[in-house]
Parts: C-alpha cells; structure tokens; sequence
C-alpha cells in the first residue's frame, strides 16, 4: 500500500511501536501489516473490537469460505436448523451436522441400543474414544449407511452494527486505516477524541450505517472486496472515512473536525478471497476528497428507516444472493473441470465418477435470514 512516511511512534500513547498490527482485521481476509501504528499494549487492547467485528461478519465468510490471515482453514460458522433444532456447521457455502446426532437408543438383549449420526468415520472414532475415556465401553454393531440430511431454513442471528462495540469496532478500523495512510495528522491532539471512542468508549456519534453511498466512487477491484476510504476534507476541515464490507454493507465514520491544508483520500479495496499478497489488495490515492461524509443530525435515523421499510433486510438478502450464484458458478467450474476426461474412462469408472458429481453438486445450501441491526443506539 502507498502512503506516507511512518513515525515509528504509537498513536494513542506516543510509545515505541513495532507490534506489528493488521490494518485489516485478520480474519475478514486482512493480508497486510503496518508496524508503526500501535505499541504492543495498545495493539492488543483492540484484539476485542477486532474479535467483535470478525464474528459479526462470520457468516458470510463462511458463505465464501474466506480463510483468515491467521487460519489455515476457512471460516465456519454454527448455525441452527428451525425445523429439527440441529447444529449445523457453515463452511465454504457447504453444510454439516455439527457433532454426533444421537438419533434413538432402545434396549436389546440386555444391551443399551443408540442410534448415532457422524459426519465421517473418523468423527465416529473419536467419540468412541472420548467415551471410553470416561469408562463407558462401545461397541459398533452396524455401521449402517450413508444418507443426506436434507437441510431446512438455517437461522444465524447478527446484529452488525447494532451495537455500540459493534460501531467501535468500525471505527477502529477507520482509525488504523487513516494512521496508516495519514500518520503525521493521526497524531494530533484533534484525533484524541476518536481514540477514546475506539479504545475507551468515550463519546459517541462517529460511526454510523450508511444506506446512500455516494453514486460516483468507482467500481470495487474485487467481486466480494471490502473497501476503506479514508481522507481529509479542506472544504469541511474534517477527516471522514467510508468502510464499506463485501461492497454491500456500508458504514461513514468522522473522524475529526481539524485545519486541512489540501483534500486528498486513499481507497483501498481488500479481496478477502485472496489466500496472500501480492493481489489482495489495490489502493490509490486521489487529490481531492473522493467520498466525502457529512455527518446526519441523526445517525440511527437512516439504519431506523430502512430497517422499518424494509431495506436493511432486502440489502442483506441481495449480498447472500450474490454469494449464492457465485458458488454456483464455482461448482459449475468444478464440476466442468471433473466431466473433461469422462470420454477417456473405462465405463465402470466413469459412471462412478458421475455418481460422485452428482452426490457432491446435491449438498444443501443454507438459506439464513439476518438482521442488520436488531437494537438500534438511542
């Protein structure tokens, strides 16, 4: 990323810095690190915002099967199925009965009977193990055979934000994002106020949903890419900042009401699909204050409206429709790539390999009904 020189200073103590904080969180996809913001102190009192905001989001990387800077696997996420009330674990727009499933037991001969639901034999091993750990001996009497769980309406409650550590945590994004960029002007005393909303909860009204972007910001470089702008405004004399996440749910921030010399912002949109640099990134830098925000008189009025109308929700439900076609056309892909070579098998293994296409294209999808914001700040 472009930017300025780094004081190699701490931007809420003014102590020496090197810990080496993601400018990203590193569970959204985050790749990059800057070593100059936040002493180790500092930087690990926000692993809580940072947290709060990766699990507010979780869903929909697991929709996308996103694998965090700090993870070897994709997200995966718990959710519950309404019509039976199983946990069901989310990984990678896939579906699977999250643990064993005790279906029955019953007596026979003498002998407790249960009827159990692994996911795989290797799941069965190990829950044979754990019991016997505790001195409960098993016996597998019938391996029985493999089926489908035909998946209901899949329920995950989010309240993204919805509240108040939920905009912090935003903030704080805003606020990395602008010291990275702007590292002279993040250290003046007119920033303190920022810093004590993200860090202490001191304060309020800098973070707020944004339903009306701005019309003339151009395209994300990224299908699902994130997206921060951060800036300064010489008009307004402010330093503002647009967080938008999977280029679908927008929030402003202001971050400051300061002198500014001259206008200039930094976009940066972030592929949270991208497993490592250099192409999880593309950020430039504009001579003008591109995305400039005006703060509302009141900034739970537009997240009200469209909750009351309706288009909090029927936005939520346009991003888990683009994520569902883009996994289609991932299996489309895949499924292409397995069927090239059918021609050029013996006929026993190619009716196998259709069968096999067949059952793994009949994975259940999950369809889940969220909610932006469920309380909204007084």
């Amino acid at each position: 990323m472009r930017g300025y020189k780094v004081p190699r200073t701490c931007i809420i103590c003014g102590g020496p810095t090197g810990s080496r904080e993601h400018i990203f969180p590193a569970a959204l996809g985050g790749r990059r690190t800057n070593k100059g913001i936040y002493c180790g102190d500092d930087n690990n009192a926000y692993s809580g915002l940072a947290r709060i905001i990766s699990e507010q989001l979780a869903v929909f990387n697991a929709m996308l099967g996103v694998v965090g800077d700090h993870s070897d696997l994709p997200t995966s996420v718990t959710m519950r199925d309404l019509a039976s009330g199983h946990d069901i674990e989310l990984s990678s727009g896939k579906v699977q009965l999250r643990g064993p499933h005790i279906h029955s037991e019953k007596t026979q001969d003498g002998q407790v009977v249960t009827a159990v639901t692994f996911n795989t034999k290797e799941e069965a091993e190990e829950w044979k193990s754990k019991l016997r750990a505790r001195g409960v001996e098993v016996q597998f009497v019938d391996e029985g055979g493999q089926d489908r769980y035909h998946l209901g309406t899949a329920h995950k409650r989010i309240t993204l934000g919805g509240t108040e550590e939920g905009l912090r945590s935003i903030g704080y994004i805003a606020q990395t994002f602008f010291a990275h960029s702007f590292p002279d002007i993040a250290r003046q005393p007119e920033l303190q106020a920022i810093k004590e909303y993200t860090l202490h909860n001191k304060g309020s009204e800098f973070v707020w949903w944004d339903f009306e972007p701005p019309s003339d910001l151009p395209s994300n470089s990224f299908p699902f890419g994130h997206r921060v702008i951060v800036g300064l405004d010489a008009d307004a004399g402010t330093a503002y900042a647009r967080i938008s996440f999977f280029s679908a749910l927008n929030f402003a921030v202001s971050l400051a009401t300061l002198r500014v010399e001259a206008s200039r912002a930094v976009i940066t949109d972030i592929d949270p699909l991208a497993n490592s640099p250099p192409h999880d990134i593309v950020s430039r830098i504009e001579d003008n204050a591109i995305g400039a925000v005006r703060m509302p008189d009141n900034l739970t009025a537009s997240l009200r409206n469209a909750i009351e109308t309706g288009r909090a929700q029927a936005e939520i439900e346009k991003l888990l429709k683009r994520i569902d076609h883009f996994d289609r056309d991932v299996a489309a892909t895949r499924i292409m790539q397995q069927i090239a070579s059918a021609n050029s098998l013996p006929h026993a293994e190619r009716a196998d390999l259709f069968q096999r296409v067949v059952l793994e294209a009949g994975e259940c999808r999950v369809l889940g009904y969220f909610s932006p914001a469920d309380r909204l700040r007084s």
